[in-house]
C-alpha cells in the first residue's frame, strides 16, 4: 500500500464515522393541531437548555394536506426536545443563569451536485466571501432580546463561578461561540430600574441565527419587584394599573414559523410557474441558509419521494449554473415537505391553531412575542365583541395607557402586551384580515404580511362576572419612567456617532443579488465588519436616521430607543393609528410596513453602572439578512472615542480553531493507524524469518513479500 492509498484509507475511516453520524434517526416532534392552548412551564433563577436535532412533523398529514391542513416534515434544531421551551420569569434587581449546551453534530456525510461525497465540518467557515453569509450552522451563541443591561464582552466574572468549570459570561455576550459537545453559562443581571414586560431569548451566532432561531427560542417575562424595584405605576393616575396587572390572568402567545421554500407548489410537487423563487434568494430562509452550507444532514431536498413514486424534484439550476443547488442541489437523510405557501404557517407555543378557553367580561393580560424570522403580523379578532387595549410595546410601557385598538401590527421580534376582554361566544384571532396589506412595491417574501385567518380559536364561556375596570372609559394612566427612559423628544442633538455612519444615517439596502452568500442586505452599503465598529459614549445623546424601515425591522441590542420622528419632508408624517408605533414610544425593533420609510430614533447609552462598556450589535431583524451582513458592531465607551481594534470575526476564530482541531484529530488518527500497520508489518517479517529458518518458503518472490519488501 503506497502513501496515497494509506491517506485515502484514513479518510475512508473518518467518512465511515461520519456516515454513521449522518444516518442517525432523530426524535420525532409532532406539531399538535387545534388542541387546547399550551400553558408553558415557568423557569426562575436558572435553566439548562441543550440544542439537539428533532424531526418536526405536522400539523396535518401528507395524505390530506391542503391550504387548511398544511404539512411539513423537517429536521431542525430545538431546545430540550420542544419547539417552545417555556417561560423564564424574573423580577427587577434579580440575576438569573442560563446554561446553553450544544448537542449538535460536528461532522457530517454530505452530497452535492458536483461530487458523490463530501466530507466536511459543520463548524468551520465554508464561505470564501468573508465573514457574512450562511455558515457554521452548528455553532451557538445566546441573546437576551430586549435586555437593558451589560453586553458582557469585558470579561466580568460570574458570581458565583460555575463549580464544574463551564465558561460563564456576565451579560449578553453574543460573540461567544459554543461548539458541539460543549456548554456555556450566561449570567443576566436585571437592573432594579428595568422595565417590566415581555422579552425573549434566541440563538445569535453570526451566519447561523436564521436557521437556529426558527424553532429554538423562548419567552422571558420581567415583573415588578415590590422590594426595591422601580415602580412605573407610582404616579397617582396609575393605581388601577397596579391592581389590574396583579389580577388579570396571563396568556402568553409565542409566535413561530418554519420558513421553507418560498413560492413552491407542494400540491403538485413541482416548482411554481415563476420558478422556485421570485424574490431575493434569502426569502426561503431555511433552504437558502442551508444551501449556503452544503453539508448539513438536517435539511434540505424536498419533497421526498412518496410511496406511489411521485414527489421527486430534480435540480432546478440552469445549464450555466445559475440557481443550481437552491433546492434540488441538496440531498438530505431527513428531507422535508412543503405544502407551498401554506407550509409556512404560524404556530403558537409550538401548536397549530390552538383553542383557548376564556370567561366572558373578564380582563386578560395577553403577552405576544413575535419570534418568526420573517414576515410581519397584523393581528385581529373576527368580531368587535373582543376588545384590545395595548399597554406595552417591546417590554416598555406606553406613555399613555391604555391604547385602544382593533388590530395589532407586529414585525419580526416585536412584543406587544395588551388587555383583552370578550363577550361570550366563539372567536378567531388571525393575521392579514385587518386594515393593512402588502406594500404594492414589495417584491419579496420578507416584506410580506403573514396571511393566516386562524391563528387561534377563543371559546369564551358565559359568566356573571363584570370587568374590574371599564377600559373603554377608564382614566388614562401616565407611568413614571427611570432616567434611561426619560423622553428625548425635546433635547438638542449634537452629532456624536462616528465611523461607519454618515451624519447618523442608518440606511438598509436590499439589492437582488445572485447568490445566497452575496449579502442581500447591507447597512449604508456596507456589510458587517468585525474590525470596524460604530462607537458611542455613555451619557451622550445618540441619534440615528433610519431609512427603509418600511421593509427592514431595525433592532438595537442592550437598550431600547425612543421614536422622535416618523416620516420626512418628502414623505408625509405617519398617520396616527392606534395599532402603529407613535412618536414618543420606546421600542427595540421598528418596522413601519406600508406606512413610512423613514424614522428618527434617540437614546442615551448607560449609565456605566448598568451597561458597563464593551461591544454589541444593531441589525435588521429579518435574521437571514443579519446572517448575510445586514448588521453593525457597536463599541460602547465610557468617556471618549478610541481607535477601534482589528481582528478576526468570532466565527472566523472558531473556524480556525476547529479546523486546527480537525487537522490534529486526523493526524492523531492517521498516526495511530500508521503505527499499528508498522507493528503488523514487523510481526509479518518476524514470521517470515521464522518460516525461512524452517524452509517453508523457497520461492524468492514469495520470500520478499513475506519480508515486506513489496507493498
Amino acid at each position: 500500500m503506497d502513501r496515497i492509498t494509506f491517506l485515502g484509507a484514513c479518510c475512508c475511516l473518518l467518512l465511515c464515522i461520519q456516515s454513521a453520524v449522518g444516518q442517525v434517526q432523530y426524535p420525532v416532534l409532532n406539531i399538535p393541531k387545534r388542541q387546547p392552548y399550551n400553558y408553558l412551564q415557568n423557569f426562575t433563577e436558572s435553566v439548562t437548555v441543550e440544542m439537539v436535532p428533532n424531526n418536526i412533523v405536522g400539523p396535518g398529514n401528507n395524505d390530506t394536506r391542503t391550504e387548511e391542513e398544511p404539512f411539513v416534515d423537517y429536521t431542525g434544531r430545538v431546545y430540550n426536545g420542544t419547539i417552545t421551551l417555556g417561560i423564564m420569569r424574573v423580577v427587577q434587581g434579580q440575576s438569573f443563569r442560563v446554561k446553553v449546551c450544544n448537542g449538535m453534530d460536528a461532522f457530517v456525510e454530505t452530497f452535492d451536485n458536483t461530487t458523490d461525497h463530501q466530507f466536511g465540518s459543520l463548524t468551520a467557515p465554508l464561505l470564501t466571501s468573508g465573514n457574512n453569509g450562511f455558515k457554521e450552522p452548528n455553532i451557538l451563541s445566546n441573546h437576551f432580546h430586549g435586555l437593558y443591561g451589560n453586553p458582557g464582552t469585558e470579561n466580568r466574572p460570574c458570581d458565583p463561578l460555575p463549580a464544574d468549570g463551564t465558561p460563564c459570561y456576565r451579560g449578553d455576550n453574543i460573540f461567544n461561540n459554543i461548539v458541539p459537545g460543549t456548554c456555556a453559562e450566561y449570567q443576566y443581571d436585571i437592573p432594579a430600574v428595568h422595565s417590566p414586560g415581555s422579552y425573549w431569548m434566541h440563538p445569535h451566532h453570526h451566519g447561523a441565527s436564521s436557521n437556529q432561531a426558527t424553532t429554538a427560542s423562548w419567552p422571558i417575562v420581567v415583573e415588578h419587584n415590590p422590594n426595591g424595584g422601580f415602580d412605573y405605576f407610582s404616579t397617582s393616575s396609575c393605581g388601577w394599573m397596579t391592581d389590574l396587572i396583579a389580577n388579570a390572568p396571563e396568556v402568553v402567545f409565542h409566535f413561530q414559523a418554519i420558513m421553507l421554500a418560498y413560492n413552491y407548489d407542494g400540491f403538485t410537487n413541482t416548482p411554481a410557474p415563476t420558478g422556485p423563487y421570485s424574490g431575493p434568494q434569502d426569502d426561503a430562509n431555511i433552504v437558502t441558509a442551508y444551501d449556503g452550507v452544503p453539508m448539513d444532514p438536517y435539511c434540505c431536498k424536498g419533497p421526498k419521494i412518496l410511496e406511489d413514486g411521485s414527489g421527486s424534484w430534480e435540480d432546478t439550476g440552469s445549464e450555466d449554473g445559475a440557481g443550481a443547488g437552491m433546492i434540488g442541489g441538496m440531498i438530505s437523510k431527513q428531507p422535508f415537505y412543503s405544502s407551498g405557501p401554506s407550509g409556512e404557517f404560524t404556530m403558537i407555543n409550538g401548536g397549530y391553531q390552538p383553542v383557548l378557553e376564556l370567561e366572558a367580561n373578564k380582563i386578560y393580560n395577553f403577552r405576544m412575542i413575535q419570534a418568526q424570522n420573517m414576515k410581519w403580523l397584523d393581528l385581529t379578532f373576527n368580531s368587535s365583541a373582543c376588545q384590545i387595549f395595548i399597554y406595552s410595546r417591546d417590554g416598555v410601557y406606553l406613555n399613555e395607557i391604555p391604547r385602544p385598538s382593533d388590530h395589532i401590527v407586529m414585525a419580526a421580534a416585536n412584543r406587544v402586551d395588551a388587555f383583552v376582554v370578550c363577550q361570550a361566544g366563539n372567536y378567531t384571532m388571525g393575521t392579514g384580515q385587518g386594515p393593512f396589506d402588502n406594500d404594492p412595491e414589495c417584491q419579496s417574501s420578507h416584506c410580506e404580511l403573514r396571511k393566516q385567518p386562524v391563528l387561534a380559536t377563543l371559546v369564551v364561556r358565559e359568566s356573571d362576572q363584570q370587568p374590574a375596570h371599564n377600559l373603554s372609559s377608564v382614566s388614562k394612566c401616565y407611568p413614571a419612567f427611570p432616567p434611561y427612559l426619560t423622553s428625548l423628544q425635546d433635547r438638542t442633538y449634537v452629532e456624536s456617532v462616528t465611523n461607519i455612519t454618515v451624519n447618523g444615517l442608518m440606511n438598509f439596502t436590499n439589492p437582488d443579488t445572485a447568490s445566497p452568500s452575496s449579502a442581500a442586505c447591507s447597512i449604508n452599503g456596507l456589510n458587517y465588519m468585525e474590525s470596524t465598529p460604530m462607537q458611542e459614549t455613555i451619557g451622550s445623546l445618540t441619534e440615528l436616521q433610519l431609512h427603509e424601515v418600511s421593509v427592514h425591522p431595525y433592532h438595537h441590542h442592550i437598550q431600547p430607543y425612543q421614536i422622535v420622528s416618523l416620516g420626512s419632508q418628502e414623505q408625509p408624517a405617519l398617520p396616527v393609528t392606534n395599532a402603529g408605533w407613535q412618536v414618543g414610544d420606546w421600542v427595540d425593533t421598528l418596522l413601519l410596513p406600508n406606512l413610512a420609510n423613514d424614522a428618527v430614533v434617540r437614546w442615551i447609552p448607560g449609565p456605566v453602572e448598568v451597561t458597563g462598556t464593551g461591544y454589541y450589535v444593531l441589525h435588521c431583524h429579518l435574521l437571514p439578512h443579519t446572517d448575510e451582513g445586514c448588521m453593525m458592531k457597536v463599541q460602547l465607551l465610557e468617556q471618549r472615542y478610541v481607535s477601534f481594534s482589528h481582528g478576526l470575526s468570532p466565527g472566523g476564530e472558531a473556524g480556525i480553531t476547529l479546523a486546527a482541531i480537525f487537522v490534529v484529530a486526523v493526524a492523531v488518527t492517521c498516526t495511530v493507524v500508521y503505527t499499528r500497520r508498522v507493528k503488523a508489518r514487523r510481526r509479518t517479517a518476524k514470521r517470515a524469518r521464522e518460516a525461512l529458518v524452517n524452509n517453508e518458503h523457497a520461492n524468492p518472490e514469495t520470500l520478499g513479500q513475506s519480508l515486506g519488501f513489496i507493498f
